[in-house]
């Protein structure tokens, strides 16, 4: 059982009303939003429904969706079908996006590379940029020592990539940079 009970006295600065707790377990579940109670668990509604208070939990969500690199104008041709997939998990305003994009034709992508596609928009400000990581990745033209890596700007749904070397910085990674077959393993969590 997966319980959420009353302590004695206030909580993070609010009191708990009285039968203010539900108790789940695998045969009940509990809902918010007008979603329908399943279950076990907490059921959210398919459509968030906003709260003003900033202390509020009101979405949950989890999906896939599908990375394609691109320079922004043309899109490389992907391959592997679900099993390169991306998975997402949205809790309130955060997402988190993970993905192994697989290239088997870059096109007529030139110039800076992104992968794009991701489930929501970044929320607008430069304070919700947010770094991302490239743990593995094959099938790039690069050299010895340069690190792939990326971010997710604000306002925007897709990946900027990028290499960066202890003596060049950070610069955008090139379709040059790339071939046919590159792969990577991505992951990267920013707000809406």
């Amino acid at each position: 059982k997966l319980g959420i009970m009353p302590a004695p006295g206030p909580i993070g600065g609010t009191t708990p009303s009285t039968g203010a707790f539900t108790t789940l377990s695998a045969t009940t579940g509990a809902a918010v939003g007008g979603a329908t109670a399943g279950t076990g668990g907490l059921a959210f509604p398919a459509t968030a429904v906003a709260v003003a208070d900033a202390n509020t939990l009101d979405d949950y969500e989890e999906g896939v969706w599908t990375p394609v690199f691109s320079d922004g104008t043309n899109n490389a041709t992907m391959t592997g079908g679900a099993a390169r997939q991306g998975a997402y998990t949205k809790i309130g305003r955060k997402v988190t996006v993970t993905a192994y994009p697989t290239a088997s034709s870059l096109g007529s992508c030139t110039g800076a590379m992104r992968i794009t596609g991701l489930p929501f928009t970044a929320a607008s400000g430069t304070q919700f940029t947010a770094a991302g990581a490239i743990s593995f990745a094959a099938g790039f033209s690069i050299t010895a020592g340069v690190s792939i890596t990326c971010l997710v700007a604000n306002a925007t749904t897709y990946m900027s990539m990028y290499v960066y070397s202890a003596t060049g910085g950070t610069t955008a990674l090139q379709a040059s940079n790339m071939t046919a077959a590159s792969e990577c393993i991505v992951t990267a969590t920013y707000f809406v």
